[in-house]
């Protein structure tokens, strides 16, 4: 395994860093791994050099890099949003690794916002032949608006239940080692509790019983996903137990998607008791895992 820096994009101004698979085991595809969110390019935890690594060790390239202004690469100069600049710099990417490597076939993976940044750019570039996506948002605005507070609230519900029969927990907060609970945390219970009540109360008094509406289905946007899947792309979607995104992806996407599942199109994995960002290095290790025995299996086929 070899770590190099690379310079590409215009000027060049992007900065990334390639890690090349040893030649005894190169597959013909390299794994292009972008910001997740606003966290330069070793990711949340370093979560994306353990994945590139990984990914190196199995027989695959991987690429990460910092979209500019993020990191190492400084502002580009292109005048276009963020996120049709962040799909014009996958594609610089996917330029610069054909130019050393030749390869010519890209997986795109992201995390957060990456995730939606990498399927955008997939739906645009005939290069990529999978995604890797993880804890991401795909539906509109106008969907994610109506769905985001049940998809919060169920979140919220499975935590909660989940800790309240945790018998450990309780060990702590008797033992008075629990640092959630404290003199101060119960002086303040009340104040928290009855706010919120008499909030509502002050709202219903003076208000009339709003005219019922009847909500107009939206469009999920499943033909973008029918083109990437009649183009032959194999998409894998990971989601965090501890995050609302998998209940987002049940709410919109799971039964549109479910035909695809069924001819192994699309993969679907729930990483059980992780957060967000992976933050327990067993989850972080079970992320890597998932991801390489995917690509393996892609590479191969």
């Amino acid at each position: 395994m070899l770590e190099k820096i690379i310079k590409f994009g215009r000027n060049p101004c992007l900065v990334g860093v390639l890690t090349e698979a040893d030649q005894r085991l190169q597959k013909k595809l390299c794994v292009i791994i972008s910001n997740s969110g606003l966290i330069h390019k070793p990711g949340p935890n370093r979560l994306s050099v353990k994945i590139a690594r990984q990914l190196a060790s199995a027989g695959i390239h991987a690429f990460r890099f910092d979209f500019s202004g993020m990191g190492d690469s400084p502002l580009s100069g292109t005048v276009q949003d963020a996120l049709r600049a962040n799909i014009t710099e996958i594609g610089w990417a996917m330029d610069k690794i054909t130019e050393i490597t030749g390869i010519t076939q890209f997986a795109l993976y992201g995390l957060c916002s990456a995730a939606e940044v990498s399927f955008r750019a997939s739906l645009e570039d005939d290069r990529v032949t999978g995604l890797i996506l993880v804890d991401g948002y795909y539906q509109t605005k106008e969907l994610l608006d109506r769905i985001l507070p049940v998809a919060a609230r169920k979140c919220n519900i499975r935590y909660y239940k989940k800790h309240l029969l945790d018998y450990r927990r309780w060990i702590k907060i008797f033992s008075g080692k629990s640092k959630a609970i404290s003199w101060k945390n119960l002086v303040a219970i009340p104040g928290i509790i009855a706010g919120p009540i008499i909030r509502k109360l002050k709202g219903l008094m003076g208000r009339r019983k709003p005219a019922q509406t009847e909500h107009r289905p939206i469009d999920p946007g499943i033909d973008k996903w029918e083109k990437l899947f009649d183009r032959g792309i194999a998409v894998q979607l990971i989601y965090s137990e501890g995050s609302h995104y998998v209940d987002l992806y049940h709410h919109s996407l799971a039964a549109h998607l479910k035909p695809f599942r069924k001819n192994n199109a699309l993969e679907y994995r729930l990483v059980k008791n992780a957060d967000h960002t992976f933050t327990p290095v067993w989850a972080q290790q079970r992320l890597a895992d998932t991801v390489c025995n995917w690509a393996k299996e892609k590479s191969q086929s």
